[in-house]
């Protein structure tokens, strides 16, 4: 599966407006299943939604950035669309990749597993979300994602932050077994 979207992505699909962050999203979503499948485990409906939505926000937020930087000629699928339109997009797709983040913590089984601590790192999400909207708002010099978390020192500490905190909540738990 994840070939043929490679396939037609490449040939074909990458040229259609939305089509093309669909298909960067769902590329992401198989490797989650995948991984998933591999450790044995099954993949919830709130793990998908957070993937689903996290995805999106970063493609739709990577045309944007090209769309300032190069304009729309730099490639077929940002013919038609507007920064303004990709804004609105980043911002929907912000709200709900929190949403399905905080719903996601709060899953009886994650409870089960490591406490209710987990929803507290909502604070790692939003405020990296932010910062990450923010720092792309202010040049397109980010036009691809991991440039964003490799040159902002803030973001780089929030994740860092978040992964630590991560940490605490995991050797917690193993430390009560």
């Amino acid at each position: 599966m994840y070939i043929v979207l490679n396939l037609l992505y490449s040939t074909y699909l990458k040229n259609i407006p939305i089509v093309d962050i669909f298909c960067i999203a769902f590329g992401f979503i198989l490797r989650v299943f995948a991984g998933s499948f591999a450790i044995g485990v099954e993949t919830s409906g709130l793990l998908f939604m957070f993937t689903l939505f996290l995805s999106l926000f970063l493609a739709s937020s990577k045309r944007k950035a090209e769309l300032m930087k190069y304009g729309s000629s730099a490639r077929k699928s940002l013919s038609g669309q507007s920064v303004h339109t990709l804004e609105k997009f980043q911002g929907v797709l912000a709200g709900a990749t929190i949403v399905s983040y905080a719903l996601y913590s709060l899953t009886p089984s994650i409870v089960v597993k490591f406490g209710d601590k987990l929803i507290y790192s909502i604070i790692f999400v939003i405020f990296g979300i932010f910062r990450y909207i923010e720092q792309s708002d202010k040049s397109a010099t980010y036009e691809d994602p991991t440039d964003n978390l490799y040159n902002d020192k803030v973001l780089a500490i929030c994740i860092m932050m978040y992964i630590v905190y991560l940490a605490i909540i995991i050797s917690n738990t193993i430390l009560k077994k």
